[in-house]
């Protein structure tokens, strides 16, 4: 992890990465986290995911009738933060990741994409998180970490009741 965030050129973390992290990794608390746009927000639920995940036992779900599972997932309000998201995954952590959204790309060539991967975190909207579960492509049993990215945007978009469905 260490190694991955000095070639990309993070030599210290931001206050919010650094009061966060043994809050959710040492202590296992469930975190709502505030802050200005571009102070790393980001970084501080990724950075405890990758390993929370990667230095966790999975848990004992197990795969449903061929339906893909996931252990984390990171829900974004739009494509454009989705994308945003999954760039930072790709860039600083060392996670298994799928990105799904819609109005863009084909449902089916996600879903082909999940299944090839096997992403051990999917980052995506809520439109296309409730299609992949409700074309039954995916258990959600095995979900152990849920981060609901951006949450007062996504409510003052209207997805209160597509969160609260999912």
């Amino acid at each position: 992890m260490q190694a991955r965030l000095r070639a990309a050129g993070v030599t210290e973390l931001f206050p919010v990465q650094t009061s966060t992290y043994s809050l959710f990794v040492d202590e296992g608390n469930e975190l709502i986290v505030k802050s200005r746009t571009g102070t790393g927000k980001t970084l501080s639920f990724l950075l405890p995911l990758e390993y929370l995940l990667k230095h966790a036992k999975p848990s004992e779900a197990q795969e449903n009738r061929g339906k893909m599972q996931v252990r984390g997932i990171i829900l974004e309000p739009t494509r454009e933060l989705a994308t945003q998201v999954q760039a930072q995954v790709e860039k600083f952590t060392a996670l298994n990741s799928c990105l799904l959204y819609g109005g863009g790309e084909s449902k089916q060539s996600q879903y082909g994409m999940m299944r090839k991967n096997h992403p051990e975190v999917l980052v995506c909207t809520p439109g296309r998180l409730i299609d992949v579960i409700e074309s039954y492509q995916l258990d959600l049993s095995g979900v152990e970490y849920f981060v609901l990215d951006e949450g007062d945007r996504m409510l003052d978009m209207g997805f209160q009741d597509d969160i609260m469905k999912i």
